[in-house]
Order: structure tokens, then C-alpha cells, then sequence
């Protein structure tokens, strides 16, 4: 795999992620593990930085091509 893949693929993962914990926060889905609460900063900083690395991704992807 080459640069230019691994920047593309990596970047579409990381926007996934992203937009998984997007949907949470505007759904406002309720996640429970055993008899404990996920509270809903966990999704703050689950969109936040992977979409500050998709961002990265998607902009290395451009200069590698």
C-alpha cells in the first residue's frame, strides 16, 4: 500500500468514527456498559479528534497525489 492509499483509506475511517459519534450526540442515543453510563463527552472528544486526523488524512492524501 502506498502513501496516497493509506492517507485516503485512513482518513475514511477516521471520518466514520467521527460521524458515528455526531449521530450519538444528535440522536442523543444512551450507551450503557454493565450498570455504567458512557456519558456524552466521551462522544465529544470521539468526533472531535477523529475528525481533526480525517481532516489530516484527507489533506496528505491531496499533497501525495
Amino acid at each position: 500500500m502506498n502513501t496516497k492509499s493509506y492517507c485516503g483509506v485512513s482518513a475514511m475511517l477516521f471520518s466514520v468514527v467521527a460521524l458515528v459519534h455526531m449521530t450519538r450526540l444528535i440522536s442523543g442515543w444512551m450507551i450503557q456498559v454493565d450498570d455504567m453510563a458512557i456519558p456524552m463527552l466521551v462522544s465529544w472528544i470521539g468526533m472531535v479528534g477523529p475528525g481533526i486526523l480525517a481532516v489530516w488524512g484527507f489533506r496528505s492524501f491531496r499533497a501525495a497525489g
